[in-house]
């Protein structure tokens, strides 16, 4: 009992930890495509800047302030792309003349309002790992507790388990690399840094671990099959 209670514990810790982290990942992702579809629909109106990245706008004869700048609702700021430096030129520029900027403002929600109704796709790109990475450690980890808690069942057999296992393996690997060779490469090109394309040794690999688990597979169940029915075939000759 204490082993059984202790193995669910250590799959908590992993699946709390990495499931939240996933989760948060894909709320993120999905929530800036979401806010950048419907901004499709808001007014534009002129705001004041009154800070680095705080406006003043009217709406409806209410006057509100506002910090948010794209589509993502989690402020800060990153160095994935230019955004965050475009938006501070904006705002300081602004700022010096005198002259107001455009925000977006939802008319249904007049306190809602954002400088650009945009997806950023590099930060999607970014956040793309987390999602599919450490959701489906944090997924696994919950399978795994659920089955301790069943209780003992049959094993699998070998085959099936190491084939879903090498697709894990090269779905996970595949879902880090490639979004992290996509924000390196271009902007590798675009500074002459050279030696940073090493970087896609790793989106090479997964291609690999694709085509070794798609092998995997058919072997598993075609030829299986064929194995199979070969000995019925001679067995319903014979009896003929």
């Amino acid at each position: 009992m204490k082993g059984k209670a202790a193995a669910i514990l250590l799959c908590l810790a992993f699946a709390l930890p990495f499931g939240g982290v996933g989760a948060w990942a894909t709320y993120a992702i999905a929530t800036m495509i979401y806010d950048s579809t419907r901004a499709g629909d808001w007014v534009r109106v002129k705001a004041d800047v009154i800070g680095p990245s705080t406006y003043r706008y009217s709406f409806g004869g209410t006057t509100y302030t506002g910090e948010r700048l794209d589509a993502s609702r989690f402020g800060g700021t990153d160095n994935i792309d230019d955004f965050n430096e475009r938006m501070a030129d904006l705002f300081t520029q602004a700022r010096g003349a005198g002259k107001p900027i455009t925000v977006l403002v939802n008319p249904d929600a007049p306190s809602e309002a954002m400088v650009e109704g945009i997806v950023r796709w590099g930060m999607v790109l970014f956040l793309i790992p987390f999602a599919i990475g450490f959701g489906a450690v944090g997924a696994g980890a919950c399978y795994f507790a659920y089955r301790i808690l069943r209780g003992p069942v049959q094993a699998p057999t070998p085959a099936p388990s190491g084939t879903a296992g090498l697709w894990f393996f090269a779905i996970i690997w595949n879902a880090i690399s490639f979004p992290i060779a996509a924000l390196a490469v271009p902007q590798a090109i675009a500074e002459d840094e050279w030696g940073v394309l090493f970087v896609l040794i790793f989106p090479l690999i997964g291609l690999l671990l694709l085509w070794g688990a798609a092998a995997a597979t058919f072997k598993r169940f075609f030829t299986h099959d064929r194995q199979t029915r070969a000995p019925a075939a001679r067995r319903a000759r014979k009896q003929a």
